[in-house]
């Protein structure tokens, strides 16, 4: 199924600026329970890449994500999320 997961803000670095802060949106597809792909696009800034993830549930409370950006960049996160 498909579910838009989030709207965010998201911290971004130029070249010679401190920071910029963007909104960023994020469509994910599940696979299974705990796993699902995903694509994350700043809304307010064109010049930042789209990047597609891979995102691994562990528990209710840790994500797993690889993700790849269109400008060849890729990483390895680990998020951590408690509601209350």
């Amino acid at each position: 199924s498909l579910s838009i997961n989030n709207l965010e803000k998201s911290c971004f670095t130029r070249l010679f600026q401190i920071g910029t802060l963007g909104l960023s949106a994020e469509a994910a597809i599940d696979v299974s329970n705990s796993f699902s792909i995903a694509l994350q696009r700043i809304i307010n800034d064109s010049t930042q890449p789209t990047n597609f993830s891979v995102r691994y549930r562990v528990d209710p409370n840790i994500l797993l994500r690889g993700n790849y950006g269109t400008n060849g960049n890729t990483g390895i996160s680990i998020e951590y999320e408690n509601r209350f």
